[in-house]
């Protein structure tokens, strides 16, 4: 783990600790100036400037940037150095020794219930090997404090302390053990939730690219089956009109002017083709209202009559409706090529199942399905588009009978 990186909203608990520190011991002074028989500590003004002093260090983001990985490290000697030397010292009196008498024993305890945030701190951002090397620490320079004030002022007491030094030391390594283990495992957690959004994130570059794919075989399609043919059939009317030019100048003449009108129906397709990859009309529209303009179109270009049951209040995922959209014109574009209907019919509905039906059908020339080419790209391309979500598709149409496209998807959809 990056020391630098700090634990989420470890700071914050950090500085809130500092402030109530803060606040108790401007409490304790409000208290001593208003009661004049109650004595202020000695160590009170040395906390204030201490504490004070830290709450800034922790609130600006200018001493991380700065000290990087000793950011923290040094706040938190600053929080477990200042208890130490005010209760052990002297500049402030332990409570239970008020009562008791027993000064040094009181000073573990005091500076125990002080330094119980800054352990749980260290477990909380580093490994076991920290709290240990903090427990060592506290206990090392607090005893060497002790056994400092023994010897100026005579003191002998120890044996308690050193007893409540260690007893409070095995204390420290309990807590840290298990704040050290539940830590291991949130991080453990947060690294197996982050190798799974690398994963998804994988996996939407992968559907994106695979929908790119899809939307360029869709071009592919609609290329052949109207740019492709118009040149083709403009190609051959070319040649003949050139082979004809010297000899029968007036069919020669007729056959171009075909292959103006055949320019024409070509350009007015890629013109088509172009404005659907510039925009889909879902983006403004919604997919009810998609259908209903896509299907309106065709009618007015077929001079068909129009038959529209669009239900308004289904919520899709953007998916499925792009999907249901495409397979829509794919199957308008086919009538309006093929069929020479004088009928069409739009409709698309949730079942009592809660699968979502589109369907689309006209009264044209039809066709044998069975006997259907393989490679026709329109119904491939209607084919693919359902497959990939796992729809269903039924095809029915007979020479003359005209025909019907039912695509079902899922409840879930």
């Amino acid at each position: 783990m990056d020391k630098s990186q700090l634990e989420p909203d470890l700071i914050q608990v950090f500085r809130l600790y500092i402030a109530f520190r803060l606040i108790l011991v401007g409490l304790t002074s409000l208290v001593a100036l208003v009661r004049p028989r109650v004595q202020v500590e000695p160590g009170t003004f040395f906390s204030l400037v201490e504490l004070t002093l830290l709450l800034i260090y922790l609130s600006i983001p200018w001493f991380h940037n700065k000290l990087g990985r000793w950011f923290l490290p040094l706040a938190l000697a600053a929080a477990t150095l200042g208890p130490i030397v005010e209760v052990t010292l002297g500049l402030q009196r332990p409570l239970l020794a008020r009562t008791t008498g027993t000064a040094p024993a009181a000073d573990v305890w005091q500076v125990t219930v002080l330094l119980t945030i800054p352990l749980f701190l260290v477990a909380w951002q580093y490994s076991f090997d920290a709290v240990v090397g903090f427990t060592a620490g506290v206990a090392i320079l607090e005893f060497s404090f002790n056994v400092a004030r023994a010897l100026l002022f005579g003191q002998d007491a120890l044996l308690r302390s050193l007893g409540a030094i260690l007893l409070r030391s095995a204390i420290f390594l309990l807590e840290g053990a298990v704040v050290t283990r539940l830590m291991a495992g949130q991080r453990q957690q947060r690294q197996v939730l982050q190798d799974a959004n690398r994963q998804l994130a994988r996996y939407a570059s992968t559907m994106e690219q695979l929908a790119a794919s899809r939307e360029r075989n869709r071009l592919a399609r609609e290329l052949h089956d109207t740019l492709a043919h118009t040149l083709s059939a403009l190609a051959v009317q070319l040649e003949g009109a050139s082979t004809l030019l010297d000899t029968e100048p007036e069919t020669a003449r007729t056959m171009i002017q075909q292959s103006t009108g055949i320019a024409r129906n070509g350009l007015t397709e890629v013109r088509r083709a172009i404005q659907a990859l510039r925009a889909t009309p879902l983006e403004h529209l919604g997919l009810a209202l998609a259908l209903r303009g896509a299907a309106e179109a065709t009618a007015e270009q077929t001079g068909a009559e129009l038959s529209l049951d669009l239900d308004t209040s289904l919520l899709l995922s953007p998916e499925v409706e792009q999907t249901i959209f495409r397979i829509a014109e794919e199957a308008l574009n086919n009538i309006a090529r093929h069929a020479s209907a004088s009928r069409i019919e739009v409709r698309l509905s949730r079942d009592t199942a809660g699968a979502v039906t589109l369907s689309i059908g006209d009264n044209g020339r039809g066709f044998d399905p069975s006997t259907a080419r393989a490679g026709h790209f329109g119904l491939r391309g209607i084919q693919e588009r359902v497959a990939g979500l796992g729809g269903t598709l039924v095809l029915t149409s007979q020479p003359g009978s005209g025909t019907n496209i039912l695509v079902k998807f899922r409840g879930d959809a």
